[in-house]
Order: structure tokens, then sequence, then C-alpha cells
């Protein structure tokens, strides 16, 4: 059960990263459309509008993206509006990890990737472990990221472990309350047949069960009342017997006594 809650975790995981990938990849995009209009609008409109319209967008639970350059300067953040032009190279995280570095080189060696680091800002009050998703656009020489809070993901799972063991507690109950009412159904009815069968042990042939039940109980039943009626009815005939024996037994010894009455008369 523990690999299964492990692999549960990592899938929630790797399902956060992918749509915080998706969103950059459409952050990316409308950058892409800007600068296709940069003939129009000139390139530093069009980068003006673009960043503006990057700062705007959320997605989830107020998530927001930020850009900076290869050089590590921060182009647009918009929680960080007072680090906007500042070179941020030497600039680490809680863990005094060069993050910024990390994304810019992430960028550089593979156009696009995943960093981890330990972020500190207004969105907490202590440090949390992050893992954000960096995009270059080399035309403008940007670099456009997201990220996501491990503890989000945590959450996540947790109230799906939570919702999973509700279920599984409901599950067991309406179990235990079905195997309860089973239980009863078969209990009582087995003691009646039991009961029935002390009965015919004992010599009373005059009882009946009845069960009203087409399970292999009230078969069982049946086959009870069988036994008992077949005994009532054999016993009967035996008792017809007995008494048609007496009678012809009487019958012949009333016989043999008028027959000596008479044969003493004679003599």
């Amino acid at each position: 059960e523990t690999a299964a809650y492990i692999s549960l975790y990592k899938e929630l995981l790797q399902t956060r990263k992918a749509q915080v990938q998706e969103q950059v990849e459409n952050a990316y995009s409308l950058i892409a459309y800007y600068e296709s209009q940069s003939d129009v609008l000139g390139e530093a409109q069009a980068k003006a509008q673009a960043s503006a319209a990057i700062g705007a967008l959320r997605y989830g639970d107020n998530n927001y993206f930020w850009i900076n350059d290869y050089q590590q300067k921060l182009i647009m953040h918009p929680l960080k509006p007072h680090l906007i032009g500042n070179d941020l190279t030497n600039t680490t995280d809680a863990n005094g990890k060069y993050h910024w570095q990390a994304m810019v080189s992430t960028v550089k060696q593979q156009g696009e990737g995943f960093v981890d680091y330990a972020y500190k800002g207004p969105q907490v009050d202590e440090p949390e472990d992050k893992v954000s998703f960096v995009k270059g656009f080399e035309k403008w020489g940007w670099i456009v990221g997201s990220g996501v809070f491990y503890t989000d993901v945590k959450n996540m799972f947790w109230a799906d472990v939570k919702r999973s063991a509700t279920i599984e507690s409901l599950l067991v109950l309406l179990a235990l309350v079905i195997s309860s009412f089973v239980v009863r159904s078969m209990v009582k009815p087995l003691t009646q047949v039991t009961k029935h069968l002390e009965t015919i042990a004992t010599g009373d042939m005059t009882k009946s069960l009845t069960l009203n039940r087409r399970d292999e109980l009230g078969i069982l039943a049946n086959s009870a009342n069988q036994v008992s009626t077949s005994l009532r009815s054999t016993l009967s005939q035996v008792a017809q017997a007995i008494d048609e024996l007496q009678a012809v037994s009487s019958q012949m010894h009333t016989n043999t006594n008028e027959t000596k009455a008479g044969m003493d008369t004679q003599f």
C-alpha cells in the first residue's frame, strides 16, 4: 500500500509539472505573437505589450509568470516589481543555490526545462521548495517561466489520500453492515432448523417448519419437514398396523375362549 501512495504522489507531481509546462508553452506562444507584430508596433512597443500581457496572466490558484533574460536580469515579475531591471546573477534561494543562473543554464543547454529551488517571497511566510519550468525565446533573449510549490502537490496528495481513505472506510462499513444482515439472515433460520431437527430427534413429529426461503436454508427446512412428515406418516401407518394386529389378536383370543367354553360344556 505504501508503494501505491508513493506512486500516487509521483503521478500528481508529474501531472502538476505537465500543467505548468503547458501554461509556459502558452505564454511562449503569446510572446511569439507579439514578436510577429514587431514590424507594425515596433520592437520596443511589442516587447512592452508582451511583458504586460504575460504579467497579467494567471492560471490555477493565482499562479503567475515571470520573464528574465539570458544575463539573469529580471524583465518582468508581477509579485516582485521592485526587482525589475536588477541583475540577479548572484541572487540565491533560501538554500544558497544560484537558481537564476540555473534557469539560464538550463535554457542555454536544452532550450527549456525544470529547475528546483527553495522559493522565498511574498507568497510564503517560510521558504518552500518549488519546481519551475523555463523556456527561452531566443529572438528577444527572453526566458519565460512559472512554477509550482511542492506543498501544493503534497496538499493535493493528502486530499486524495483522505478522500480514498474515507471511501474505503465507507465501503468497509457497508460490507460489515451487509455481512451482519447476511449472518443474521442465516443464523436465525439455521437455529430454527436445528431446533426442529432436535424436536424430531425427541420423537415429536407433529411440528413443521416454515421459513419461506428459496435458498439453501429453505431447501434444508423443506427437507426437514419432509423427513418429519415421512416419519409421521410411517409411524401413523405402524400405529394403525399395531392397532389392527391388536384387534385381530383380541378377536382370536375371544374366539379361543368361546371355543374352549363350548368344549367344556360338551364334556
